[in-house]
Order: structure tokens, then sequence, then C-alpha cells
């Protein structure tokens, strides 16, 4: 079985102890998902340094979204581009929420402040997550 390398703490796991999408190992995975262990918005974040320090050693002109370090998820590559910061769209509409914005007015700044600026190469990727509801028996 492969060991992969974890972009957050750097600890040896196994590619199926964890989501390897990510790259990430399981104790990284539920530190990000609990609030208590993730600071959003502005604030200083041990876990997100070691992310935005491992997307820029892969790729030094990647550019991230300011104010939104709390929904990195880690780094998406795209055909004949250098790979960049991947986002969770839905957490960054939360994070401006969080800023006093109603969801109609955190959707429309994130909509032309956000996606619609092209910077360049480096410019991050926004996922929309689609939870699987499918399963794969036939009926």
């Amino acid at each position: 079985m492969d060991k992969e390398k974890c972009v957050v703490c750097g600890d040896d796991f196994d590619e199926y102890s964890g989501d390897t999408t990510e790259q990430m190992c399981l104790t990284c995975i539920l530190k990000r998902d609990d609030p208590e262990c993730l600071k959003m918005a502005n604030e200083p974040d041990d876990y997100v340094s070691p992310i935005k320090e491992r997307i820029a050693e892969v790729n030094p002109d990647a550019l991230f979204a300011d104010g939104l370090d709390g929904a990195i998820l880690g780094i998406v590559e795209r055909f004949a581009m250098p790979p960049v910061a991947l986002y969770d769209r839905a957490k960054c509409v939360e994070i401006l929420m969080k800023q006093d914005m109603t969801f109609e007015e955190a959707e429309e700044f994130f909509e032309y402040n956000v996606t619609g600026s092209w910077v360049g190469d480096g410019t991050p990727c926004f996922a929309i997550l689609i939870e699987n509801n499918f399963s794969n028996s036939s009926s």
C-alpha cells in the first residue's frame, strides 16, 4: 500500500486512511471540519499556513483569495496550466456572511469580486461540492 504525505502536517498516511483527493491525513481532515480547530476569515491559522506554503512550493505564482483562507481545500491541477489553490465555494460564501452580509449580498459579492476576477494563471479555483447520494446498485 502506497504512503502519501499530508500537505498540512507532513506525516505519512495510507492512501485509504482519509480523503486522499486533498492529500491530507485523517487527523487534519477532522481538524479542518471542526469549527473549534479552524479559525475563519482573516485570523492567522496554524492549519491554513502549511497548506498555503505547500501550494506556494508547487506553484510560486499561485494566488490566494483575500480573507477566505478558511475555505481552502487544497491544490487543483489543470490541463496545461500550473496547479493552483482550490477553495470550497460554499465555505467562501459562509465566511462572507460572517462579515455582516446576507446570503444574497455574499453571493453577489463572491460572483463579482472573487470568481469574476481573473488575475492570470495563478488565479485560484472554486469547487461546488456535490453530495453523492447515488448507490451503485441497480433497481
